[in-house]
């Protein structure tokens, strides 16, 4: 229980799943030749992690206290593993090929995420990362729920003001929820925004969605949108607009409106 330091020879390459268990208070883990961290491999809180050559990370293998991370070989996280990681500032995985299941979530200083081969983000990534500003992923094609939302990819990431990912799809459900001073959102090859996407994005003004078909329930719920140019939209689900300030839309190959797309609700419980 007194360990505070451990380095392990080069010669060294996987801590298996709770290797380091009853280690609670490691500070310091130094393993240049470490390829794979395991499930849980400890609880301790760990202030400088240097293992330049990791691979692989398992879900909740530690606790992070650290305010920047450089993890140059990474490609595979596990769920939950930098969840609560109240310090971490930056972080720059330029292998890591997919965000998990909460990954992030509740870093709430996190500013800066620098990963350039990122191709998918699971649910609830950097939900509560109330700082985030600066995220480059410039390969991301997926915002994915493997799991069911709780929040949403980047729910209530009260710094992001603009969002630009080209080569996305979907927009999953929940994604931009609550991220009260997003202003812009550009999305280049998205052709469906799923149910409260950009719920409660109450500064949203500016969307840029040349390929959008369908727009499904709640997708730009209370927003500040006015002049609106959708011109592959096909669909708009219940509620799509609702609440928010929409003055004009253009969208020639519409089809089909679905109940309540443009209403108020104060003006439909008003007496």
């Amino acid at each position: 229980q007194y360990l505070r330091t451990i380095i392990f020879p080069d010669s060294v390459e996987e801590l298996e799943d709770y290797s380091l268990y009853l280690c609670n208070n490691i500070e310091i883990l130094i393993g240049h030749g470490i390829k794979r961290m395991g499930y849980e491999m400890t609880w301790s809180e760990i202030l400088i992690l240097d293992t330049p050559a990791v691979e692989s990370i398992g879900e909740l293998a530690f606790q992070y206290i650290g305010r920047e991370l450089y993890l140059p070989e990474l490609r595979e996280a596990g769920d939950y593993l930098f969840y609560c990681a109240q310090n971490l500032k930056g972080v720059n995985f330029p292998k890591l090929e997919a965000v998990s299941y909460k990954m992030f979530s509740d870093c709430y200083v996190l500013r800066t995420v620098k990963l350039d081969s990122v191709e998918s983000v699971d649910a609830d990534g950097f939900a509560s990362c109330y700082q985030l500003k600066n995220i480059y992923m410039p390969e991301l094609k997926h915002l994915i729920n493997v799991h069911d939302p709780d929040e949403g990819t980047f729910y209530r990431c009260f710094n992001l003001t603009e969002v630009n990912f080209p080569f996305v799809e979907e927009i999953s459900e929940k994604c931009f929820n609550y991220c009260l001073y997003l202003e812009k959102a550009d999305f280049p090859s998205a052709v469906q925004i799923e149910d409260l996407a950009f719920n409660h994005c109450i500064r949203l003004n500016e969307i840029k969605f040349p390929k959008l078909e369908e727009i499904k329930f709640r997708g730009l719920y209370y927003t500040a949108l006015t002049d609106v140019e959708l011109p592959s939209l096909v669909t708009i689900g219940k509620d799509a607009f609702c609440n928010s300030t929409i003055s004009s839309l253009y969208a020639p190959n519409l089809e089909s409106i679905e109940s309540t797309a443009f209403s108020s609700y104060n003006e439909m419980y008003s007496e």
